[in-house]
């Protein structure tokens, strides 16, 4: 899972309250490190590479790098490493080609990534929000982390924010940059900025704002097979690393078809979970779907726990 974490400031002690309030998601290790501008964390969670080859905050040349995620496409975007980590290639790759790189990676991520020389620090999200990144500013300095618990942590008021609290109240959770804590704010999916901390500019842009590109389709026909190519590619893709495989299987249309692809195409035997209701009433048809859920993980050959 991972989580990554930073304030602009040199300050050790707060960044150690910030790495243990997010240890749940990193058993596998956390590093900092600081200069006069700014502190940077980042608690660890190996999944591609060894925890040794993918200890982080990872440097190269100028850069800083804290990261939380996946790269899915690393191997393919061309550039040597000496590690199998995608954390090398999207170092290497915002060198090389600035925030712009971005826009190439399919992925889920989270990272904020420091040019020691120039002072300008980026901050980014995936553009489905798959990964968290939360920010505020406390004593007129920025701080962002994973986790709401490690800004709480160094000293943001525990307050509700009236907003938010309407936005979850109405919907069951908060829109936008909304949280429920006055003065902590969240990326929207696919939003990343550039700060300068000379100058104190800040600019925003969206991944979600680029243009879709279509392909087209001469027939319907052809329709049903680009659609089971990409499903094949994306499960293949996901399936990258070197951890135990599970997968939530709801009964429905979607994970089902993923588990197909996971077990038929791909030659992968997934832990398969499902959540469950106690009941009183043995009449009640609320554990249909997990029912079959788990006679489709047997079919498919799941291992359903």
């Amino acid at each position: 899972m991972c989580a990554i974490h930073g304030i602009l400031c040199r300050s050790k002690e707060l960044m150690d309250e910030m790495l243990c309030q997010a240890h749940h998601r990193g058993p596998d290790g956390n590093g900092q490190w600081s200069d006069e501008d700014i502190t940077l964390g980042h608690n660890l969670l190996s999944i591609i590479d060894t925890t040794e080859n993918s200890k982080q905050p990872w440097f190269h040349n100028d850069w800083v790098l804290v990261y939380n995620g996946e790269i899915y496409n690393y191997k393919e975007l061309g550039f040597k490493t000496k590690t199998n980590t995608d954390t090398e290639v999207l170092i290497k790759g915002l060198e090389k080609e600035g925030s712009s790189f971005i826009k190439k990676l399919d992925g889920m991520f989270a990272f904020a990534a420091y040019n020691k020389k120039t002072k300008e620090l980026i901050l980014a999200r995936d553009s489905n929000g798959a990964k968290p990144l939360y920010y505020g500013h406390i004593n007129d300095k920025l701080a962002f982390s994973s986790e709401i618990k490690s800004l709480l942590a160094i000293g943001f008021e525990r307050k509700v924010d009236k907003e938010g609290f309407k936005h979850y109240y109405k919907q069951g959770y908060n829109s936008g940059y909304l949280t429920l804590f006055k003065g902590i704010k969240k990326l929207v999916p696919g939003e990343y900025v550039k700060i300068n901390l000379n100058t104190k500019r800040r600019t925003s842009s969206n991944l979600n704002n680029e243009p879709v590109k279509q392909i087209p389709v001469k027939n319907v026909g052809k329709i049903s097979g680009e659609v089971r190519n990409r499903l094949y590619e994306a499960t293949k893709q996901t399936l990258m690393g070197r951890r135990e495989i599970g997968l939530f299987l709801s009964g429905g249309i979607d994970s089902t078809s993923i588990l197909y692809e996971m077990t038929q195409s791909l030659d992968t035997k997934p832990n398969t979970f499902s959540s469950r209701f106690i009941l009183r009433d043995r009449k009640s048809r609320l554990n249909e779907d997990p029912d079959l859920a788990k006679q489709t993980s047997a079919l498919y050959g799941g291992i359903h726990k």
